[in-house]
């Protein structure tokens, strides 16, 4: 909330009123005055704009640089009580909400980072809308949302993110939105494209349908554009060939000598794929989607892989040992990722005999930790994430 816009019954001089004697005040605290305009144009001399100091409410603003507060304010009727000044009354007086909605939170749910039309938009509001967005045959998402990117401190209008998801023949607008709710629009990115957060989300303005709040305030033509949240870790796995073929003469860690058999270390996508071009072994790769790292030295990648025949019995394990699997380059990116882990296994068991023809179960247990900003609350948070994946993979002879 920036201003209010009070009217007076009669005309009243700015130079007399200071900004100590007005008083604003909402359920959570009190909203300090930081100073008083006259309205432009105005010759009566009964109207001016009251701009707030929002740092000043209780558990309010927490990052000014995002422009995040812990809890939506466009619908509130701050209390205004004036004192001190001539015979104006120092009684009450309640607000009217003239200020339209504005995105408050994007979240994109990966579901797989190899079909991006599958990720999962939740687009949260900061009040109840007059209708549900979605719930009529010609709702697309470009009609209401306004993708953007930033080039230094501006924010330039990306016009392609959203295209592509438009009815056709009997699809109908459904497959895009699933919600029910006033307070929330949701779809998905049935045009493939990935909405990282390297991209930011307002109202659209400019033209389409204005959905107003239930006061039917409609949003600013400038509401300002909210950075899109990536969340979802683990994605899919895949091993090839399949069935493999064992070897003895093949590490399972590329470049380390055999004795090294049983630890796990990293294992780049183009070590992974070399491997497998030259040989038949197991050659398994996991895709991690990872969210905007706030400290990159917090990033940390633990764990082991397994395998096991059909009947349950451990034929190889391979751990840590305690070392951070995640390289340094992974903490180090400026936006959301989806990074790559591989692991080579050349079908040998842990007694280095070669494993008999048949299925095998190959398990990736592991824990990704970070930290990273709640865009809600502009805390630091530090987020632990276990991974368990398993790939059923064929032994030749």
């Amino acid at each position: 909330l920036d201003r209010l816009n009070l009217t007076f019954a009669r005309a009243v001089s700015i130079d007399s009123i200071l900004a100590e004697n007005i008083v604003v005040k909402v359920s959570a605290g009190t909203i300090r005055v930081s100073s008083i305009e006259a309205v432009p144009g105005d010759t009566t001399h009964k109207r001016y704009y009251v701009n707030l100091d929002e740092k000043s409410l209780l558990n309010a603003v927490v990052s000014l640089d995002d422009h995040v507060i812990n809890t939506p304010q466009t619908a509130l009727t701050p209390d205004v009580i004036i004192s001190g000044y001539g015979d104006v009354s120092s009684s009450l007086v309640r607000c009217a909400d003239s200020a339209g909605p504005v995105i408050w939170r994007v979240v994109n749910s990966i579901d797989k980072t190899s079909d991006h039309a599958k990720d999962l938009i939740t687009i949260t509001y900061s009040e109840p809308l007059e209708r549900v967005v979605g719930n009529r045959s010609t709702d697309v998402p470009k009609l209401f949302y306004q993708a953007w990117k930033k080039s230094g401190s501006a924010f330039v209008k990306d016009t392609s993110v959203l295209m592509g998801m438009v009815k056709s023949g009997s699809t109908v607008v459904e497959l895009y939105f699933s919600t029910s709710s006033t307070t929330q629009g949701k779809f998905v990115m049935g045009n493939g494209n990935y909405l990282d957060d390297s991209y930011y989300i307002s109202f659209k303005t400019d033209a389409g349908p204005l959905v107003p709040d239930i006061k039917s305030n409609v949003p600013y033509v400038n509401n300002l554009p909210v950075r899109v949240f990536v969340d979802g870790v683990v994605t899919n796995v895949k091993s090839a060939p399949n069935p493999m073929v064992p070897n003895a003469n093949t590490p399972n860690n590329p470049g380390q000598s055999t004795t090294r058999n049983n630890e796990l270390i990293y294992i780049s996508a183009d070590q992974l794929l070399q491997t497998a071009q030259k040989t038949s072994v197991s050659a398994t790769i996991i895709n991690l989607s990872i969210p905007l790292i706030s400290n990159p030295a917090s990033l940390r990648l633990v764990g082991s892989f397994s395998v096991y025949d059909m009947a349950g019995n451990l034929v190889h394990r391979r751990s840590d040992g305690g070392k951070n699997l995640a390289p340094d380059v992974w903490g180090q990116a400026t936006s959301s990722q989806v990074q790559q882990f591989g692991v080579i296994w050349n079908g040998f068991n842990d007694k280095k005999t070669r494993s008999a023809p048949g299925a095998y179960r190959l398990i990736l247990k592991m824990t990704l930790s970070y930290s990273t900003m709640n865009q809600l609350t502009g805390a630091v948070e530090n987020v632990t994430k276990p991974i368990e994946q398993m790939v059923i993979v064929g032994v030749s002879r």
